[in-house]
Parts: structure tokens; C-alpha cells; sequence
């Protein structure tokens, strides 16, 4: 099973870019940060960067919500590219998005409270009054959403 779970925060704002004539792809790095103490007791920070890669609906709804510094949750697979250039070899180690969630707060233009946007295969639903569950694939600009 190829299954990568992820919860951090976005060093960048996703770039979204169009390739093969429609497909959307929006690329971003994900720092997860893991906390430990020394023998002396101090609190240690490790930071782990990862790319992140999601495509299509998923790719549009992140570029539109996720800025840099946003928490949100990632599931998805880990994917090897190999590429060479200039005769040089390249591996890239992405992971690909299959669900994610939006973790961080954001102000809504149609009011001042905030609102947290999640993402999720299954059917809208309501977690509680800020939270809304919309499927990866989903148009973002559903008129039943409350922002």
C-alpha cells in the first residue's frame, strides 16, 4: 500500500500551471514539523519538506484557498520521478494528493467570521457550524458554500 498521510504547513502559495491542453496541476512544498526534547531537556524542532503535487479540481480549490504558512492536512501517494537533463539524473520525490483539508482559519468576504474549507471524497456534509466538507473534485465555486 502506497499511502502517505501529512499534516504541515505550506512554504508557498501553490503554483497552478495547465499542461497536456486542460489538465491543471498546482505544485507546492508542505514543511512538517516533528518536536522532541535533547537529553538536557530543551524542546527540538525537526523540519521535513516534502512536494506536494495535486491535479484538476483538487489543484484549483487549493491554488483559489491554500497561501503560504497554511496549516492543512494531506493524504495522498508517493510518487519517484526520474528525469535527466544537460545528461545529468534527477529523482524527484513527490507526493500526489488524493484528499486534503484545509486546516487554517481565513477571513470570508461575505462575512466576518472565519470559516475553515476542508476537502474530502465523500458528499458535502456539515462537521459543525465552521467547518464544511467539499469533496477534491468539486467546483470550488458552488453557490451553496458559505463563503
Amino acid at each position: 500500500m502506497n499511502k502517505m498521510i501529512l499534516i504541515g504547513n505550506a512554504g508557498n502559495a501553490p503554483e497552478i500551471t495547465t499542461v497536456k491542453g486542460d489538465k491543471k496541476v498546482a505544485k507546492f512544498g508542505l514543511a512538517v514539523n516533528e518536536y522532541s526534547k535533547n537529553e538536557n531537556g530543551e524542546k527540538i524542532q525537526n523540519t521535513q519538506w516534502f512536494d506536494i503535487v495535486a491535479w484538476d479540481k483538487a489543484a484549483e480549490t487549493l491554488a483559489k484557498y491554500l497561501k503560504k504558512g497554511d496549516q492543512v492536512f494531506i493524504e495522498g501517494k508517493l510518487v519517484i520521478r526520474r528525469t535527466e537533463k544537460d545528461g545529468v539524473k534527477y529523482t524527484n520525490v513527490d507526493i500526489v494528493v488524493k484528499e486534503f483539508k484545509l486546516l487554517s482559519k481565513f477571513e470570508s468576504n461575505s462575512s466576518a467570521e472565519n470559516t475553515t474549507v476542508a476537502s474530502a471524497p465523500a458528499k458535502q456534509t456539515q462537521k459543525a457550524p465552521a467547518q464544511v466538507e467539499v469533496p477534491a473534485n468539486a467546483d470550488p465555486d458552488v453557490d451553496d458554500l458559505p463563503f
